[in-house]
């Protein structure tokens, strides 16, 4: 066991009842296990399933005054919640990365769009139109997209789109 020379067995006892609280109120039953539960992420559930075995063994081990193993058992219970937490966080972090690019690509598009209605399109020939309202389509089936919360192929359409919209401004340039 890696505990400090300077630590006592009262000194043990105190620091192991704390996190031993401290652990079972917020990580196994508090905020954080709800996140994990509401993740939907599987290998974090797990971990938070087993996390919760292991409290009833080190609850055991405190009754019974086996602190020092109570105690490693700790370190290792709080190193998976963290690792728990740190899952759940990663799939949050990746649904924000999606729904950015998504949003920047909803700007282009409008930029776009906004270009267009500036140039005009009196001068187009048939096939700018017909990107134009290829790209006004995959735009409208974006919005749906993003109001279902599908950001990845809502981003993908509205980047469709744009490559319609830019193609269209290209043959504007060329009347």
């Amino acid at each position: 066991m890696d505990l400090s020379p300077d630590m006592t067995q009262e000194k043990l006892e105190k620091t192991v009842k704390r996190k031993f609280q401290y652990i079972d109120k917020r990580l196994l039953s508090g905020k954080s296990a709800e996140a994990i539960e509401e993740s939907g992420n599987q290998q974090a559930i797990d971990i938070l399933q087993s996390s919760r075995d292991s409290r009833d063994q080190i609850a055991d081990w405190i009754s019974h005054g086996q602190f020092e193993n109570a105690y490693g058992a700790l370190k290792k219970l709080g190193h998976s919640m963290r690792q728990a937490m740190q899952l759940t966080r990663a799939k949050e972090v990746s649904a924000k990365k999606i729904k950015n690019a998504m949003d920047s690509a909803r700007i282009a598009n409008d930029t776009y769009f906004e270009l267009i209605k500036k140039r005009g399109d009196t001068n187009a020939g048939r096939k700018t139109i017909v990107m134009i309202e290829q790209a006004h389509e995959a735009r409208t089936k974006a919005d749906e997209l993003q109001n279902n919360n599908d950001f990845q192929k809502a981003t993908e359409y509205y980047l469709a789109s744009t490559k319609l919209l830019k193609n269209a401004v290209a043959t504007l340039r060329d009347m």
